[in-house]
């Protein structure tokens, strides 16, 4: 069965996802859709070109994992998807320090758990740093602004 098309929205927002894909290209030599696509824990790049180019509408899952990976914030793809999002809460002072001095694999895997449904990347973390991300990822689902 074939994809419903998109609305002029959807068209939008896959059209503020080529550019941020371009930029970043730009100034990531060798980037290609296949390591764009493994950074955000996809297998292939299928679906990530499909976004890309309209075939298939945005979802919010999708939408964060790419613009964490592209450096920008979610509503500069998708401004509808990112109001979805629930306030954003502060990181807890005492993570907010320990990723200061932390190394870029261990923030990587802060940011990935944050986004996650599952616990993948938890099971990479310190004990300590884990208790922290599952306080934030509780206040989140609550809607609450720990830290503030």
């Amino acid at each position: 069965m074939p994809a419903l098309p998109l609305s002029p929205e959807q068209k939008q927002d896959a059209a503020r996802l080529l550019a941020s894909w371009e930029s970043y290209k730009a100034a990531n030599p060798g980037a290609s859709q296949e390591k764009f696509a493994a950074e955000c824990g996809w297998k292939t790049q299928g679906s990530f070109n499909q976004y890309l180019h309209g075939k298939i509408p945005l979802n919010l899952n999708a939408l964060l994992k790419m613009s964490r990976v592209l450096g920008v914030d979610a509503s500069t793809i998708s401004p509808t998807l990112a109001a979805q999002l629930p306030s954003k809460p502060a990181i807890p002072t005492q993570l907010a320090a320990r990723l200061a001095t932390a190394d870029e694999t261990t923030r990587k895997l802060v940011e990935i758990a944050l986004l996650e449904e599952g616990d993948a990347a938890l099971q990479q973390l310190s004990p300590s740093i884990v208790a922290m991300v599952r306080m934030v990822k509780t206040a989140i689902a609550a809607d609450d602004t720990p830290g503030t």
